[in-house]
Protein backbone atom coordinates (compact mmCIF):
# COMPACT_ATOMS: atom_id res chain seq x y z
CA UNK A 1 0.00 0.00 0.00
CA UNK A 2 1.38 3.33 -0.59
CA UNK A 3 1.23 5.56 2.23
CA UNK A 4 0.98 9.61 2.11
CA UNK A 5 0.65 12.35 4.97
CA UNK A 6 -2.63 13.75 4.63
CA UNK A 7 -1.90 17.49 3.93
CA UNK A 8 -3.68 20.62 5.62
CA UNK A 9 -6.80 22.52 4.32
CA UNK A 10 -7.47 19.90 1.18
CA UNK A 11 -11.13 20.96 -1.06
CA UNK A 12 -14.07 20.70 0.14
CA UNK A 13 -17.46 20.53 -1.51
CA UNK A 14 -18.04 24.32 -1.47
CA UNK A 15 -14.36 24.81 -3.26
CA UNK A 16 -15.28 22.46 -5.72
CA UNK A 17 -18.58 23.90 -6.84
CA UNK A 18 -16.59 26.98 -6.58
CA UNK A 19 -14.21 26.30 -9.17
CA UNK A 20 -16.66 24.44 -11.39
CA UNK A 21 -18.38 27.83 -11.72
CA UNK A 22 -15.34 29.36 -12.42
CA UNK A 23 -14.50 31.51 -15.54
CA UNK A 24 -11.35 29.48 -15.99
CA UNK A 25 -12.94 26.16 -15.70
CA UNK A 26 -15.90 27.05 -17.66
CA UNK A 27 -13.74 28.13 -20.13
CA UNK A 28 -12.00 24.91 -20.31
CA UNK A 29 -15.50 22.59 -20.29
CA UNK A 30 -16.98 25.05 -23.65
CA UNK A 31 -13.76 24.22 -25.46
CA UNK A 32 -13.21 20.97 -25.27
CA UNK A 33 -16.99 21.06 -26.09
CA UNK A 34 -16.55 22.84 -29.01
CA UNK A 35 -13.55 21.06 -30.39
CA UNK A 36 -14.78 17.66 -29.64
CA UNK A 37 -18.09 18.27 -30.66
CA UNK A 38 -19.79 16.80 -27.59
CA UNK A 39 -22.25 18.42 -25.98
CA UNK A 40 -22.60 19.77 -22.53
CA UNK A 41 -25.06 17.27 -19.93
CA UNK A 42 -27.72 20.02 -18.84
CA UNK A 43 -28.89 17.29 -16.41
CA UNK A 44 -26.67 19.10 -13.49
CA UNK A 45 -29.62 22.36 -13.45
CA UNK A 46 -30.73 19.78 -11.08
CA UNK A 47 -29.16 20.92 -7.77
CA UNK A 48 -28.79 17.34 -5.87
CA UNK A 49 -27.51 15.96 -8.60
CA UNK A 50 -24.37 18.34 -8.86
CA UNK A 51 -24.33 18.47 -5.24
CA UNK A 52 -23.87 14.28 -5.23
CA UNK A 53 -21.42 14.29 -8.42
CA UNK A 54 -19.59 16.77 -6.32
CA UNK A 55 -19.59 14.73 -3.16
CA UNK A 56 -18.12 11.92 -5.00
CA UNK A 57 -15.26 14.28 -6.05
CA UNK A 58 -14.71 15.54 -2.77
CA UNK A 59 -13.96 11.74 -2.12
CA UNK A 60 -11.42 11.98 -4.97
CA UNK A 61 -9.69 15.11 -3.91
CA UNK A 62 -8.76 14.01 -0.48
CA UNK A 63 -7.43 10.95 -1.94
CA UNK A 64 -4.88 12.95 -4.36
CA UNK A 65 -4.16 14.40 -1.49
CA UNK A 66 -3.01 18.34 -2.28
CA UNK A 67 -4.55 21.47 -0.86
CA UNK A 68 -7.29 23.75 -2.45
CA UNK A 69 -4.45 26.42 -3.14
CA UNK A 70 -2.60 24.23 -5.39
CA UNK A 71 -5.74 23.01 -7.04
CA UNK A 72 -6.12 26.95 -8.17
CA UNK A 73 -2.80 27.39 -9.23
CA UNK A 74 -2.57 24.24 -11.49
CA UNK A 75 -5.88 25.74 -13.04
CA UNK A 76 -4.40 28.83 -13.41
CA UNK A 77 -0.96 27.46 -15.16
CA UNK A 78 -1.40 24.40 -16.94
CA UNK A 79 -5.12 25.39 -18.13
CA UNK A 80 -3.84 24.71 -21.72
CA UNK A 81 -2.36 21.28 -20.77
CA UNK A 82 -5.39 19.85 -18.92
CA UNK A 83 -7.34 20.74 -21.87
CA UNK A 84 -4.90 18.98 -24.47
CA UNK A 85 -4.68 15.68 -21.84
CA UNK A 86 -8.15 15.79 -21.69
CA UNK A 87 -9.03 15.99 -25.33
CA UNK A 88 -5.87 13.31 -25.96
CA UNK A 89 -7.40 10.89 -23.42
CA UNK A 90 -11.13 11.60 -25.18
CA UNK A 91 -9.60 10.26 -28.41
CA UNK A 92 -7.83 7.27 -27.38
CA UNK A 93 -10.23 5.39 -25.13
CA UNK A 94 -13.00 6.47 -27.59
CA UNK A 95 -10.59 4.24 -30.98
CA UNK A 96 -10.76 1.73 -27.88
CA UNK A 97 -14.13 0.80 -27.84
CA UNK A 98 -13.99 -1.65 -25.38
CA UNK A 99 -16.95 -4.04 -24.87
CA UNK A 100 -19.12 -2.62 -22.12
CA UNK A 101 -20.04 -6.36 -20.71
CA UNK A 102 -16.83 -7.59 -20.72
CA UNK A 103 -14.42 -10.29 -22.32
CA UNK A 104 -15.95 -14.24 -22.13
CA UNK A 105 -14.24 -17.63 -22.92
CA UNK A 106 -14.91 -18.96 -25.89
CA UNK A 107 -18.73 -20.77 -26.09
CA UNK A 108 -19.72 -18.82 -23.29
CA UNK A 109 -20.40 -15.09 -24.81
CA UNK A 110 -23.51 -13.54 -24.29
CA UNK A 111 -26.90 -13.61 -26.62
CA UNK A 112 -28.03 -10.96 -28.40
CA UNK A 113 -31.07 -10.58 -26.12
CA UNK A 114 -28.35 -10.47 -23.09
CA UNK A 115 -26.19 -7.63 -24.47
CA UNK A 116 -26.07 -4.32 -22.86
CA UNK A 117 -28.39 -2.03 -25.13
CA UNK A 118 -27.56 1.75 -25.48
CA UNK A 119 -30.40 3.63 -24.48
CA UNK A 120 -29.25 7.39 -23.95
CA UNK A 121 -26.12 9.26 -24.57
CA UNK A 122 -25.93 12.12 -22.22
CA UNK A 123 -23.38 14.79 -22.48
CA UNK A 124 -20.09 16.10 -20.66
CA UNK A 125 -21.17 16.68 -16.85
CA UNK A 126 -20.20 19.89 -15.42
CA UNK A 127 -17.32 17.69 -13.43
CA UNK A 128 -15.85 16.17 -16.17
CA UNK A 129 -12.37 18.15 -15.24
CA UNK A 130 -12.80 17.55 -11.88
CA UNK A 131 -11.52 14.03 -12.62
CA UNK A 132 -9.24 14.51 -15.49
CA UNK A 133 -7.80 17.04 -13.15
CA UNK A 134 -6.60 14.22 -10.78
CA UNK A 135 -5.36 12.24 -13.93
CA UNK A 136 -3.14 15.21 -15.42
CA UNK A 137 -1.81 16.28 -11.48
CA UNK A 138 -0.49 12.65 -11.27
CA UNK A 139 1.05 12.30 -14.34
CA UNK A 140 2.73 15.50 -14.26
CA UNK A 141 4.61 14.38 -10.82
CA UNK A 142 5.65 11.55 -12.87
CA UNK A 143 4.84 9.28 -9.59
CA UNK A 144 3.88 5.72 -10.51
CA UNK A 145 3.54 4.69 -7.62
CA UNK A 146 1.25 7.49 -6.35
CA UNK A 147 -0.76 6.80 -9.69
CA UNK A 148 -1.51 3.68 -9.17
CA UNK A 149 -2.31 4.03 -5.45
CA UNK A 150 -4.99 6.25 -6.81
CA UNK A 151 -6.65 4.05 -9.00
CA UNK A 152 -6.98 1.35 -6.75
CA UNK A 153 -8.26 3.55 -3.93
CA UNK A 154 -10.83 5.07 -6.06
CA UNK A 155 -11.59 1.44 -7.55
CA UNK A 156 -10.77 1.74 -11.10
CA UNK A 157 -11.23 -1.53 -13.03
CA UNK A 158 -8.10 -2.58 -14.44
CA UNK A 159 -6.22 -0.05 -12.36
CA UNK A 160 -2.85 -1.19 -13.41
CA UNK A 161 -3.93 -1.89 -17.31
CA UNK A 162 -5.12 2.25 -17.18
CA UNK A 163 -2.30 3.80 -15.22
CA UNK A 164 0.03 2.42 -18.15
CA UNK A 165 -1.97 3.26 -20.69
CA UNK A 166 -2.71 6.90 -19.37
CA UNK A 167 1.00 7.27 -18.59
CA UNK A 168 2.24 6.17 -22.38
CA UNK A 169 -0.82 8.40 -23.87
CA UNK A 170 0.63 11.44 -21.67
CA UNK A 171 4.22 11.21 -22.17
CA UNK A 172 2.92 10.87 -26.00
CA UNK A 173 0.45 13.80 -26.40
CA UNK A 174 1.64 16.27 -23.07
CA UNK A 175 5.57 15.83 -21.89
CA UNK A 176 6.96 15.47 -25.16
CA UNK A 177 6.57 19.20 -25.53
CA UNK A 178 6.93 20.10 -21.40
CA UNK A 179 10.08 17.69 -20.30
CA UNK A 180 9.31 18.59 -16.87
CA UNK A 181 6.66 16.81 -16.56
CA UNK A 182 8.26 13.79 -17.66
CA UNK A 183 10.76 14.26 -14.63
CA UNK A 184 10.33 11.67 -11.96
CA UNK A 185 8.95 12.50 -8.72
CA UNK A 186 12.22 12.66 -6.15
CA UNK A 187 10.77 9.12 -3.86
CA UNK A 188 10.85 7.69 -7.50
CA UNK A 189 14.23 8.86 -8.41
CA UNK A 190 15.52 5.60 -7.67
CA UNK A 191 16.53 3.80 -10.79
CA UNK A 192 16.49 -0.06 -10.69
CA UNK A 193 17.79 -0.52 -14.13
CA UNK A 194 21.10 -2.21 -12.59
CA UNK A 195 21.26 -3.26 -9.06
CA UNK A 196 22.47 -0.26 -7.57
CA UNK A 197 20.35 2.80 -6.90
CA UNK A 198 21.86 6.34 -6.43
CA UNK A 199 20.17 9.87 -5.31
CA UNK A 200 21.44 11.62 -7.36
CA UNK A 201 21.55 14.98 -5.86
CA UNK A 202 24.64 17.27 -5.64
CA UNK A 203 23.32 19.74 -2.89
CA UNK A 204 20.25 20.95 -0.85
CA UNK A 205 19.25 23.36 1.69
CA UNK A 206 16.63 24.33 4.08
CA UNK A 207 14.95 27.54 5.52
CA UNK A 208 12.55 27.82 7.82
CA UNK A 209 9.54 30.17 7.19
CA UNK A 210 8.59 32.85 9.13
CA UNK A 211 5.88 34.61 7.96
CA UNK A 212 1.83 33.35 7.49
CA UNK A 213 0.70 31.79 4.73
CA UNK A 214 -2.49 30.15 3.43
CA UNK A 215 -0.97 26.34 3.56
CA UNK A 216 0.60 26.98 6.77
CA UNK A 217 3.93 26.14 5.57
CA UNK A 218 6.61 26.05 8.11
CA UNK A 219 9.90 24.98 6.26
CA UNK A 220 11.20 24.90 2.39
CA UNK A 221 14.44 22.62 0.91
CA UNK A 222 15.58 23.05 -2.47
CA UNK A 223 17.23 19.85 -3.68
CA UNK A 224 19.33 19.86 -7.11
CA UNK A 225 19.26 16.56 -9.01
CA UNK A 226 20.46 15.71 -12.31
CA UNK A 227 16.86 16.27 -13.85
CA UNK A 228 16.95 20.15 -11.93
CA UNK A 229 15.86 21.80 -9.14
CA UNK A 230 12.99 20.14 -6.53
CA UNK A 231 11.17 22.86 -4.10
CA UNK A 232 9.91 20.94 -1.34
CA UNK A 233 7.09 22.27 1.45
CA UNK A 234 6.75 21.12 4.91
CA UNK A 235 3.78 22.21 7.53
CA UNK A 236 6.33 21.38 10.14
CA UNK A 237 9.52 22.57 10.94
CA UNK A 238 10.21 18.85 11.87
CA UNK A 239 11.85 16.00 9.23
CA UNK A 240 8.85 14.03 7.29
CA UNK A 241 7.79 14.13 4.02
CA UNK A 242 6.50 17.64 1.91
CA UNK A 243 3.20 18.19 1.49
CA UNK A 244 3.95 19.70 -1.93
CA UNK A 245 7.07 19.79 -4.19
CA UNK A 246 7.58 22.12 -7.34
CA UNK A 247 10.05 21.36 -9.91
CA UNK A 248 12.00 24.29 -11.37
CA UNK A 249 15.08 23.93 -14.05
CA UNK A 250 16.87 26.53 -12.54
CA UNK A 251 17.74 27.61 -9.29
CA UNK A 252 16.99 31.11 -9.70
CA UNK A 253 13.10 30.05 -10.19
CA UNK A 254 12.81 28.03 -6.88
CA UNK A 255 14.94 30.70 -5.24
CA UNK A 256 12.71 33.47 -6.88
CA UNK A 257 9.29 31.23 -5.42
CA UNK A 258 10.40 31.06 -1.91
CA UNK A 259 11.41 35.00 -1.96
CA UNK A 260 7.66 35.98 -3.37
CA UNK A 261 5.72 33.42 -1.50
CA UNK A 262 8.07 33.11 1.84
CA UNK A 263 10.13 36.49 2.12
CA UNK A 264 12.78 33.94 2.23
CA UNK A 265 16.21 35.80 1.93
CA UNK A 266 19.60 34.40 0.25
CA UNK A 267 21.29 34.72 4.32
CA UNK A 268 18.41 32.31 5.36
CA UNK A 269 18.73 29.15 3.92
CA UNK A 270 20.71 26.69 5.49
CA UNK A 271 22.70 23.85 3.81
CA UNK A 272 22.62 20.77 4.27
CA UNK A 273 24.50 16.79 3.66
CA UNK A 274 23.30 15.29 1.21
CA UNK A 275 20.90 12.21 1.24
CA UNK A 276 22.00 8.40 1.06
CA UNK A 277 21.38 6.06 -1.40
CA UNK A 278 18.01 5.17 -1.66
CA UNK A 279 16.67 7.63 0.86
CA UNK A 280 13.82 9.90 0.66
CA UNK A 281 15.44 13.41 -0.77
CA UNK A 282 12.77 15.40 1.23
CA UNK A 283 14.14 13.87 4.83
CA UNK A 284 16.98 15.37 6.27
CA UNK A 285 18.14 12.82 7.99
CA UNK A 286 18.89 8.89 6.03
CA UNK A 287 15.16 7.55 6.23
CA UNK A 288 13.71 5.22 3.61
CA UNK A 289 10.84 3.03 3.17
CA UNK A 290 11.44 -0.61 4.47
CA UNK A 291 12.57 -3.22 1.53
CA UNK A 292 13.12 -0.16 -1.11
CA UNK A 293 16.95 -1.09 -1.58
CA UNK A 294 15.76 -4.98 -2.53
CA UNK A 295 13.13 -3.71 -4.56
CA UNK A 296 10.40 -4.95 -2.16
CA UNK A 297 8.96 -2.01 -0.89
CA UNK A 298 6.74 -1.90 2.58
CA UNK A 299 5.27 1.49 2.22
CA UNK A 300 3.92 0.89 5.83
CA UNK A 301 7.23 0.97 7.36
CA UNK A 302 10.05 3.20 7.30
CA UNK A 303 13.86 3.11 8.54
CA UNK A 304 16.15 5.54 9.14
CA UNK A 305 20.05 4.65 9.54
CA UNK A 306 21.33 5.17 12.96
CA UNK A 307 24.61 3.70 14.76
CA UNK A 308 25.33 1.72 12.17
CA UNK A 309 22.55 -0.14 10.90
CA UNK A 310 18.85 0.57 9.68
CA UNK A 311 16.58 0.82 12.38
CA UNK A 312 12.73 1.59 12.36
CA UNK A 313 11.41 4.91 12.26
CA UNK A 314 7.98 6.72 12.64
CA UNK A 315 7.80 9.99 11.23
CA UNK A 316 6.65 12.76 13.55
CA UNK A 317 3.39 14.00 11.51
CA UNK A 318 1.50 15.34 14.58
CA UNK A 319 3.91 15.95 16.83
CA UNK A 320 4.31 19.42 18.41
CA UNK A 321 7.42 21.17 18.12
CA UNK A 322 6.54 23.48 21.01
CA UNK A 323 6.02 21.06 23.39
CA UNK A 324 9.30 19.17 23.04
CA UNK A 325 12.61 20.12 25.01
CA UNK A 326 15.58 21.55 22.97
CA UNK A 327 17.34 18.34 22.66
CA UNK A 328 13.77 16.94 21.09
CA UNK A 329 13.54 19.44 18.48
CA UNK A 330 16.93 18.87 16.62
CA UNK A 331 16.69 15.41 16.89
CA UNK A 332 13.13 15.37 15.57
CA UNK A 333 13.94 18.38 12.96
CA UNK A 334 16.74 16.08 11.67
CA UNK A 335 19.23 18.83 12.27
CA UNK A 336 21.39 17.22 15.25
CA UNK A 337 24.10 16.44 13.24
CA UNK A 338 24.01 19.77 11.11
CA UNK A 339 23.85 22.11 14.92
CA UNK A 340 26.76 19.65 16.48
CA UNK A 341 29.28 20.44 13.49
CA UNK A 342 28.15 24.12 13.09
CA UNK A 343 28.87 24.65 16.72
CA UNK A 344 32.03 23.61 16.41
CA UNK A 345 32.98 25.80 12.64
CA UNK A 346 30.13 28.20 11.79
CA UNK A 347 28.58 29.80 14.83
CA UNK A 348 26.06 31.92 12.55
CA UNK A 349 24.55 28.66 10.95
CA UNK A 350 24.51 27.12 14.40
CA UNK A 351 22.29 30.04 15.93
CA UNK A 352 19.61 30.33 12.37
CA UNK A 353 19.13 26.65 13.44
CA UNK A 354 18.29 27.26 17.11
CA UNK A 355 16.66 30.37 15.87
CA UNK A 356 14.52 28.59 13.54
CA UNK A 357 13.46 25.89 16.10
CA UNK A 358 11.88 28.68 18.01
CA UNK A 359 14.44 28.56 21.13
CA UNK A 360 13.91 32.25 23.08
CA UNK A 361 16.62 34.58 22.09
CA UNK A 362 18.30 33.94 26.32
CA UNK A 363 18.58 30.44 25.72
CA UNK A 364 20.57 31.06 21.87
CA UNK A 365 22.83 33.41 24.10
CA UNK A 366 23.46 31.45 27.22
CA UNK A 367 23.68 28.30 24.54
CA UNK A 368 26.48 29.60 22.61
CA UNK A 369 28.30 31.83 25.07
CA UNK A 370 28.69 28.18 26.65
CA UNK A 371 30.14 26.69 23.85
CA UNK A 372 32.46 29.35 23.39
CA UNK A 373 34.14 28.47 26.83
CA UNK A 374 34.33 24.40 25.51
CA UNK A 375 31.50 23.86 28.51
CA UNK A 376 29.10 21.00 27.76
CA UNK A 377 25.95 22.73 26.18
CA UNK A 378 22.69 21.64 26.96
CA UNK A 379 20.58 22.59 24.10
CA UNK A 380 17.42 22.82 25.70
CA UNK A 381 15.87 26.48 26.39
CA UNK A 382 17.07 27.78 29.69
CA UNK A 383 14.18 27.96 31.94
CA UNK A 384 13.90 31.82 33.45
CA UNK A 385 11.99 30.86 36.46
CA UNK A 386 12.01 28.87 39.73
CA UNK A 387 8.51 27.12 38.05
CA UNK A 388 10.09 26.94 34.54
CA UNK A 389 13.12 25.13 36.29
CA UNK A 390 11.56 22.20 38.25
CA UNK A 391 9.48 21.56 34.92
CA UNK A 392 12.42 21.25 32.67
CA UNK A 393 13.64 18.44 35.22
CA UNK A 394 11.01 16.61 34.16
CA UNK A 395 10.99 16.77 30.01
CA UNK A 396 13.58 14.58 29.10
CA UNK A 397 11.78 11.94 30.91
CA UNK A 398 8.49 12.49 28.70
CA UNK A 399 10.02 12.57 25.72
CA UNK A 400 8.31 8.84 25.10
CA UNK A 401 4.94 9.75 25.59
CA UNK A 402 2.49 10.68 23.24
CA UNK A 403 1.66 14.45 22.86
CA UNK A 404 -1.85 13.85 24.76
CA UNK A 405 -0.26 11.84 27.54
CA UNK A 406 2.87 14.83 27.89
CA UNK A 407 0.07 17.83 28.00
CA UNK A 408 -1.94 15.89 30.85
CA UNK A 409 0.93 15.24 32.74
CA UNK A 410 2.47 18.98 31.90
CA UNK A 411 -0.60 19.84 33.33
CA UNK A 412 0.12 18.54 36.57
CA UNK A 413 3.36 19.39 37.14
CA UNK A 414 2.68 22.83 36.59
CA UNK A 415 0.25 22.83 39.44
CA UNK A 416 2.84 20.61 41.47
CA UNK A 417 5.21 23.59 40.12
CA UNK A 418 3.51 26.67 41.12
CA UNK A 419 2.84 25.22 45.17
CA UNK A 420 6.04 24.41 45.01
CA UNK A 421 7.85 28.17 43.96
CA UNK A 422 4.73 29.39 46.05
CA UNK A 423 5.87 27.68 49.26
CA UNK A 424 9.63 28.96 48.55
Amino acid sequence: MYEIKFIKNPPTLENLKSLCESEIYQNILKEFAEISKHKLDDREQDNMRLITLLNYNVRRYMILNIPYSEVLYEFEIHKNDILRYWLASADFFIDEEEDVDGEFPEGEELGEDDKSVVLETFGINKTAILDIFCEFYLLKTGDKERLLHYFKTTRMPDAKKYAGQITKLFKKNIAVENPQYAAPRPETIIEYENDTAKNWQTNRKIAFVNTDNENGIKKVMICKTQKGFYLFEFDTKLDCNNISELFYENLEDAEFHCIKKYDIKNEDWLSISNQEDFCNLDYIMPVKIKGRENRKPEFDNWEIFQNGKWQEFTPPYNENINAMTGNERLYRSGLLDEYEKALKTNKEKAKKILIGLEYDDNSVKQILSLSDKSAPVSCAPRPETAKNAILAEFQEQLSGFSEEKRGKINAVLRLVAENATNNK
